[in-house]
């Protein structure tokens, strides 16, 4: 596997990770939605219990979305090594910065989030 390939699976390899720690997170979202909804205040624990998983998912797509950024580092490096690109792996580096551009602001709304999910299941 040459860095071209090995550079783009790992890219891919982080979306895939990405995407499915998003549906849990929307999953988690839902449900504290649902349990802010209630008129019963619910028990300690189970706020407690919705808060640890889904501040544990928040990091673990922070972490995720670092890992992204740094695949896409690797991968405007070997463009930038003067290697031939064959036609069907070539994005402009342009659209591969304002990718990781994204990304990192995705990671940081998601700092704020964690921090909402503190408020608001104390």
């Amino acid at each position: 596997m040459d860095a071209l390939d090995l550079a783009w699976d790992t890219f891919d390899f982080h979306s895939i990770e990405i995407a499915r720690l998003e549906e849990e997170h929307i999953e988690n979202m839902t449900s504290i939605r649902s349990l802010i909804k209630q008129e019963i205040i619910p028990p300690h624990s189970k706020r407690v219990k919705l808060k640890d998983q889904s501040l544990k998912c928040c990091d673990q797509i922070i972490v995720s979305y670092k890992k992204q950024i740094s695949s896409l580092d690797d991968i405007i490096k070997v463009y930038q090594s003067g290697v031939d690109i064959p036609k069907v792996r070539y994005v402009d580096s342009r659209f591969l910065n304002e990718l990781k551009l994204l990304t990192a602001t995705l990671m940081q709304e998601m700092v704020i989030y964690k921090e909402e999910i503190k408020k608001l299941l104390r």
